[in-house]
């Protein structure tokens, strides 16, 4: 997990930072999206933020973040079937278990071949 959560804040640091440039035909402001969000002013934007209202979110907290599954990214089926691809991807390697010195490679190859799926 500790790659993925890597990757995913490679991807959103990248995407975050990347200019948009200007477009006549859009309504959409150009520029960073992390400039547009902190210093709206910089591109002659507004700052689109609001305040979510108390109750609305006493609601979504008591009826969806108490429950125990919220964790579980995945169902009991995919995992299994992830953990039999991860089993053939060590046997392919030569390796009998995930260690911190396969772990990476394991990752690369494993999400390369969910790319292609």
């Amino acid at each position: 997990m500790p790659l993925l959560i890597k990757e995913l804040t490679e991807f959103r640091l990248e995407w975050n930072t990347h200019r948009i440039r200007y477009d006549p035909k859009s309504h959409c402001p150009s520029g960073c999206p992390d400039d547009n969000y902190f210093l709206p002013e910089l591109n002659n934007t507004q700052n689109f933020g609001f305040n979510v209202n108390e109750e609305d979110y006493i609601y979504v907290c008591e009826n969806y973040c108490n429950d125990s599954s919220v964790g579980k990214y995945i169902t009991l089926q995919r995992e299994n079937g992830l953990n039999n691809i991860v089993k053939i991807i060590l046997d392919n390697i030569g390796n009998s278990e995930v260690s911190i010195t396969n772990a990476r490679k394991i990752y690369y190859i494993l999400r390369t071949y969910l790319h292609q799926v």
